[in-house]
């Protein structure tokens, strides 16, 4: 991406099929290294310690386990849940835990037991399990489990404390926008309906939400939910006819992660004009390049779509 944004594509591709540096740029690969190092030094990141313990914490890659015992043990209880022989699979992922912390094991666990009417133990499991994996993107991907259990069980006021821990620390973009999603759900109590339901009865609670005015933070949800349910594309767009203003990070990701579905819908018009509408918001300077990378590339679907679907389809 460097190279190409520095020096052009043509470069680029000749040094893909010579592989000379000093040939193709007229530039040792010392300089350019120099040169790439600089330009890192002057990237715009997010000073979040949350966000990094997410994407770059991890357990101590010393264990008294078997790795292979480990990989072996998960694969047997993943495919015993898959065949429905929870007991099976309980005692499978039991084993593994009797030896190490596992999050693996600790969720199918969990799943497990919320299959049998045990979903108090399932709570009982990952609050026991949370400090094991401080520093980790494990343990917040446990305390979003955690809350959801929490709500399922009408315990509002534990859920809610934990979703808004997570709303504040925004570990990663889907827990920060699934977790405003929920609380703006208990708001209307309609969260545990929510949580209960199956993918067209959510898809349904979230047209609901969005009927008379926006609430950014679902639309990744509805888009998933979209697909899972098998909505027209044009009925689902058809929900979107209001003004999206942007004003914050949820109303650009919101139009943002819409322009996406537009590309892949082959929509390429809207999907363009969504995508210049994420890029108005410049706030997080550290999420510019990934709206300005977007409306490039629905810009180039735009001006070059006769020819992309020629191509794609020639018949």
């Amino acid at each position: 991406k460097f190279l190409i944004d520095q020096y052009g594509i043509e470069k680029y591709k000749l040094l893909y099929s010579n592989l000379d540096f000093i040939k193709t740029y007229a530039l040792s690969s010392e300089k350019i290294i120099k040169k790439y190092s600089d330009y890192l030094k002057e990237y715009p990141i997010e000073l979040n310690e949350h966000r990094f313990k997410y994407y770059f914490g991890r357990q101590s890659i010393v264990q008294k386990v078997c790795p292979r015992f480990v990989g072996n043990m998960l694969r047997k209880g993943w495919e015993q849940v898959r065949d429905n022989e929870l007991n099976k699979a309980k005692l499978s992922f039991r084993v593994i835990l009797a030896k190490t912390q596992n999050y693996s094991a600790i969720v199918g666990l969990a799943d497990c037991l919320e299959e049998q009417d045990s979903i108090y133990q399932s709570i009982k499991l990952f609050e026991q399990s949370l400090s094991a994996f401080n520093k980790t993107p494990y343990y917040y991907l446990l305390s979003f489990r955690l809350a959801d259990l929490y709500a399922k069980t009408s315990q509002l006021t534990k859920a809610s404390k934990l979703y808004v821990q997570l709303n504040l620390q925004k570990p990663s973009i889907h827990l920060d926008i699934n977790s405003s999603l929920r609380l703006k759900l208990s708001e209307g109590n309609m969260l545990e309906k929510y949580l209960a339901a199956n993918d067209s009865v959510k898809y349904q609670i979230l047209i609901g939400l969005n009927r008379d005015k926006y609430f950014f933070p679902s639309y990744p949800a509805m888009i998933s939910l979209a697909n899972s349910t098998g909505e027209n594309y044009q009925t689902f767009i058809m929900q979107f006819d209001k003004t999206n203003f942007i004003n914050d990070f949820y109303s650009a990701y919101a139009v943002y992660s819409l322009s996406n579905y537009m590309l892949i819908n082959f929509d390429f018009r809207n999907a363009r004009k969504m995508a210049a509408l994420a890029k108005r918001f410049r706030e997080l300077e550290h999420f510019n390049l990934l709206f300005q990378e977007n409306f490039e590339k629905a810009e180039w679907f735009y001006y070059n779509a006769d020819e992309f679907l020629q191509q794609f389809n020639p018949d």
